[in-house]
């Protein structure tokens, strides 16, 4: 027995001797310490925290703050840069077709029965047979002719007005209640109102026989043959 005692306090002063105990101890003190440091410098640690704050504090940046589109936003803001491109573009074209119609070169002069053709065949379709109004009065050597498409308006509702000078030229215009001279946007125009402001526009000379009144005229729309 005693033996055996010796034996292992020989190999326990061996073992010390050789400094392996010191190194277990240090290898696990080295772990222990190592993954103490890891954790006390995780993300989601008090210390991490802190950083975190820290970091955030010197970039000075509020993400919040800056006001960044969300993905649908910016896909509407495309969307939105697309559609105003396309809406100018076309109606940039409309515009320049309709204004070209519209400054076409007016006549430097047509007659009044002319005139009262191109109402007729304006309305017609609609007012088969139907009377309508019209009216040539003379004021202070001024002439003015009123056309509506409804029987018994007064010259002064009439929806179609236009004044000529005592050399027959255009000088005013009145399209359903609208003054040409005191309106900066006319429209839209059809066939006989286009006319009108053409000759307005280019102060054509309306020809209008010197004892010419509204009983000379047919003031009827034709039946269709």
């Amino acid at each position: 027995m005693k033996d055996l005692q010796q034996a292992v306090a020989t190999a326990f002063e061996n073992v010390v001797a050789s400094g392996v105990i010191e190194q277990a101890i240090e290898k696990q003190l080295t772990d222990t310490i190592t993954t103490a440091i890891r954790d006390h410098l995780r993300e989601y640690s008090e210390f991490g925290k802190a950083i975190k704050l820290k970091v955030q504090q010197a970039v000075g940046v509020d993400l919040e703050r800056l006001n960044l589109p969300s993905y649908n936003e910016l896909i509407l803001q495309i969307i939105r840069r697309q559609t105003d491109g396309l809406l100018q573009s076309e109606a940039a074209k409309q515009l320049e077709s309709n204004m070209e119609k519209l400054l076409q070169a007016a006549p430097p002069e047509i007659k009044l029965e002319a005139l009262i053709e191109g109402f007729i065949e304006q309305f017609k379709e609609d007012r088969l047979g139907e009377p309508f109004s019209l009216h040539i009065e003379r004021n202070y050597g001024s002439t003015y002719v009123c056309f509506d498409k409804e029987a018994g308006k007064s010259q002064y509702r009439c929806a179609y007005r236009l004044a000529v000078d005592k050399d027959g030229k255009v000088f005013s215009l009145d399209l359903d209640g609208q003054n040409a001279q005191k309106t900066i946007f006319m429209g839209p125009f059809w066939a006989f109102e286009r006319t009108l402001f053409q000759l307005y526009a280019a102060k054509t000379r309306l020809i209008i026989a010197p004892d010419a009144s509204a009983a000379d005229f047919e003031t009827s729309f034709p039946y269709n043959d």
